[in-house]
């Protein structure tokens, strides 16, 4: 028959405290063998650390509890590195790769292997590649403008004349408005066809670093549309 809890069905309360300390009296104190939950008094449990094989004594309800046992947090650390990360992982689901320029084996996730079409194990990997195979140089770049960066100003392409332009646009970016004396900086001066020779005033404006970046964005995708057309 179980052994009842001689203290069941009395609340902890300030009234009941003389009734617990007579109960205790009257049945003996709820230590050892006296506790109804008393399991034979083996509260130590002997096992071996699963990284390094270390003997070592766990206290036997923390050892049923737990899934892993160890002798130290470094022996954990290093448990858990070793086959819960990467591709070790029970929930890893990535993308596993041969670089392509060393064909080291390598993973990474399925949202960022779909994003580009050659894929590396490092920077220096990449920089290599592209230029082995002269990967997105000059005409290999959807950006590619046929070269016209390579090429210099005329003669009249002065401070004194992009000043001029300046002056002429009131100091102001002709696509937002913003004064330059808001930005922090003079305002770039754009061609408007992209001919750097075309120095007329009228193919000339004034532009701040954002909208003259978005300009030259805008040109970059008009010409890869173009070239996509071709194809």
């Amino acid at each position: 028959m179980k052994k009842e809890h001689p203290l069941k069905g009395i609340k902890k309360s300030k009234e009941s405290i003389a009734k617990r300390i007579k109960t205790i009296k009257e049945n003996g104190s709820l230590t050892g063998s006296n506790n109804p939950k008393w399991k034979g008094g083996i509260s130590k449990i002997t096992g071996y650390c699963e990284y390094c094989g270390k003997e070592k004594i766990w206290d036997a309800y923390g050892y049923k509890n737990s899934k892993h046992h160890f002798c130290s947090r470094e022996c954990k650390i290093k448990f858990y590195q070793k086959n819960y990360t990467g591709v070790n992982h029970i929930a890893f689901k990535g993308v596993i790769y041969c670089c392509d320029n060393c064909q080291k084996e390598c993973y990474t996730s399925q949202s960022e292997y779909n994003r580009y079409k050659f894929h590396f194990c490092s920077r220096e990997c990449d920089n290599q590649h592209r230029i082995d195979f002269g990967r997105c140089a000059l005409e290999n770049n959807n950006r590619w403008e046929g070269g016209n960066s390579f090429k210099g100003y005329p003669f009249g392409w002065t401070e004194k004349f992009k000043e001029h332009i300046r002056s002429r646009d009131n100091n102001t970016c002709q696509d937002c408005k913003i004064a330059e004396i808001e930005t922090g900086e003079k305002l770039n001066v754009h061609h408007i066809d992209c001919n750097k020779d075309n120095l007329d005033e009228n193919n000339l404006i004034s532009l701040c670093r954002n909208c003259h970046m978005i300009r030259h964005n805008e040109i970059r995708r008009l010409n890869k549309q173009k070239l996509e057309d071709k194809i």
